[in-house]
């Protein structure tokens, strides 16, 4: 299987959600190996991601825009999401209390828990840089 290379650029704004996770269950689709279930997690695992940059980056403001790079491995799909709004420490992100129901505060944890692997670079000599992975079985 040879390394896809795909990007988007979006406006900040939670409409386009639902184009982002059509483009997800699409792509995955197309990619052999990925179980359906692996596909659904990613694509809440993204849109977690998109809805904290529009949310805390750029706060709710659509003039942003996020720029999101699949990248299909033959062992992995890497899913790089860039913005050049605000950005911050995700060492200080806690742990959310699972005893004590929250209504918000789950985005990074749900992030950390559905996919293989997840960083954040803050401030890179391109942006903000949010880095997705799901492995391949």
């Amino acid at each position: 299987m040879k390394e896809d290379h795909l990007q988007i650029t979006l406006p900040a704004d939670k409409r386009y959600l639902s184009l982002i996770g059509a483009f997800v269950q699409e792509l995955c689709g197309t990619i052999p190996r990925f179980p359906p279930a692996a596909s659904y997690n990613v694509e809440l695992a993204l849109n977690e991601a998109v809805v904290n940059v529009i949310t805390h980056a750029y706060h709710d403001d659509p003039k942003g825009k996020i720029q999101i790079t699949f990248l299909v491995k033959p062992d992995s799909l890497e899913i790089q999401i860039r913005d050049w709004g605000r950005s911050f420490d995700a060492s200080t992100v806690p742990t959310p209390d699972l005893d004590e129901p929250h209504e918000s505060g789950y985005g990074v944890y749900l992030i950390r828990q559905l996919m293989d692997r997840a960083s954040y670079q803050p401030r890179t000599a391109d942006g903000n840089l949010v880095t997705l992975v799901k492995r391949l079985s």
